[in-house]
């Protein structure tokens, strides 16, 4: 029994939001094949938009410890 339902339009909705959605069970498919399209089209997504954000973190992580808090700004382009 469902209880409560989150309703999320995804197809706008940012990559790890999305992914977090379709992660979950699916209420109503009409079309398996469809669905399974673009279940590993935002898997894809998501695990990019991850990777981004880990290498972030990586460099952010790396700049504290390193007490070199003016390069805090922005993670340059090369590191991307």
């Amino acid at each position: 029994m469902i209880d409560e339902i989150d309703l999320l339009v995804l197809n706008d909705a940012a990559p790890i939001a999305c992914f977090e959605a379709i992660s979950g069970r699916a209420v109503f498919c009409r079309d398996r094949f469809r669905r399974a399209e673009f279940v590993s089209l935002r898997a894809r997504e998501y695990e990019d938009e991850m990777g981004v954000l880990r290498r972030g973190m990586k460099y952010y992580r790396e700049r504290a410890i390193s007490g070199d808090f003016r390069s805090l700004r922005a993670v340059p382009a090369s590191d991307q």
